[in-house]
C-alpha cells in the first residue's frame, strides 16, 4: 500500500560515531527480521521511536539507541515457533522459552558478537548481545472491568518474575532482603511454564469479539493511554528507513499522536531509551564483559 507521509525533517545534530555504529548494527538485524517474516507472511511494524523515526527522519530518531516492532499476537506465536531455527549464529531469537534466566515480557534478537548489557542486567547471564525488541499486542476484552481484572493479574505475575530475577535492585535493604528471601524461594520454579501461563490468560482474549489491542505484556501502568483499535492496523505501509524499507500500520498517525502527542513532528531533544551506563561495543561479544 502506498500513502502520502509527512515530508522527512532534517535537524542540525550528528550522532557520536559509537552510535551509528550501534545503529547499524540493529539496523542489519531489523533487515534479517523483517526477510524472515516476509518468508513465512507475518504481520509486523516498526514501533514507538522507530516508528516516529521513519515518518519524521526516514530513519533513526539521531540520538536513538534502539529499534522497537509491534506484532499481533497470532503472527507473534508463529514467529515464536519458526524464530529459534530461522535465527542462527551471530543472530539469536530471544525470549523466556530460548534463553534461561531471560524474563522481559517480549522477544529480542540479538548479535551475539557485540554487547549490549544494561546497568541492571550485569549479574546476569543471557545473551546480552546488541538488539532489537519484538512487543506483542493482544486482544483487549470488550468487558472494561473484566479486562482491568486481567491486567492487573497479568502485571503481578510480572512483578513476581522480575523480583526473582533482579531481587538486588531494589534500593531499600529490607525490601532487598524480602526480595532476596522470595528468588530463594522460587529459583527451582520453571519460570517457563511461568511466562507461558500469562501469555494463555491473553490469549483467551482472542476467542472472543475484539475491536482493539494493546501491549498488555508490556505496559500495563500505562495500558489506557496505549490501547489501538484494531483497523489501524489493517493495512501495511513500506517506507524508507535509513538504507532498508520498513513496515508501518495504516494508522500510524493515531499512534504517534497518543505516544508522543499532536505535535509529533516536531522534534524533541530527548534521552535514549535506555539511559547512561549501558555498555555497548560493537566489535566485542557480551561474553567477554560478562567474565
Amino acid at each position: 500500500m502506498q500513502k502520502d507521509l509527512p515530508k522527512p525533517i532534517k535537524i542540525d545534530f550528528t550522532p557520536r560515531e559509537e552510535l551509528r555504529l550501534v545503529q547499524r548494527v540493529e539496523c542489519d538485524i531489523l533487515h534479517h527480521l523483517l526477510n524472515v517474516c516476509k518468508k513465512h507472511n507475518l504481520r509486523i511494524w516498526v514501533n514507538s521511536g522507530t516508528l516516529l523515526g521513519a515518518i519524521r527522519h526516514r530513519g533513526f530518531i539521531p540520538w536513538d539507541d534502539d529499534v522497537d516492532l509491534v506484532m499481533l499476537r497470532e503472527d507473534y506465536d508463529k514467529l515464536m515457533q519458526i524464530g529459534p531455527q530461522e535465527f542462527q549464529y551471530p543472530y539469536f531469537f530471544q525470549s523466556a522459552y530460548t534463553d534461561k534466566d531471560y524474563m522481559f515480557p517480549h522477544a529480542q534478537i540479538r548479535r551475539s558478537d557485540t554487547t549490549a548489557i544494561l546497568p541492571y542486567t550485569k549479574r546476569q547471564k543471557f545473551n546480552q548481545g546488541i538488539f532489537v525488541d519484538i512487543f506483542v499486542y493482544d486482544a483487549v476484552l470488550e468487558d472494561a472491568e473484566a479486562f482491568a481484572k486481567q491486567c492487573k493479574k497479568v502485571s503481578l505475575m510480572q512483578t513476581l518474575m522480575y523480583w526473582r530475577f533482579y531481587w538486588y535492585t531494589a534500593r531499600k535493604w529490607y525490601t532487598r532482603f524480602a526480595a532476596y528471601l522470595y528468588h530463594l524461594s522460587v529459583s527451582l520454579v520453571n519460570h517457563k511454564k511461568w511466562y507461558q501461563k500469562m501469555e494463555d490468560i491473553l490469549r483467551q482474549n482472542l476467542k472472543l469479539p475484539y475491536s482493539h489491542v494493546a501491549a498488555v505484556m508490556f505496559s500495563n501502568k500505562n495500558i489506557k493511554d496505549r490501547i489501538f483499535p484494531l483497523n489501524d492496523f489493517k493495512e501495511t505501509i513500506w517506507v524508507p528507513f535509513e538504507d532498508i524499507e520498513v513496515p508501518i500500520q495504516n494508522g500510524y498517525d493515531n499512534m504517534l499522536r497518543k505516544m508522543y502527542g499532536d505535535d509529533y513532528m516536531i522534534p524533541k531533544h530527548m534521552p535514549t531509551m535506555h539511559g547512561e551506563g549501558m555498555i555497548l561495543d560493537t566489535k566485542r561479544p557480551y561474553t567477554d564483559y560478562i567474565k
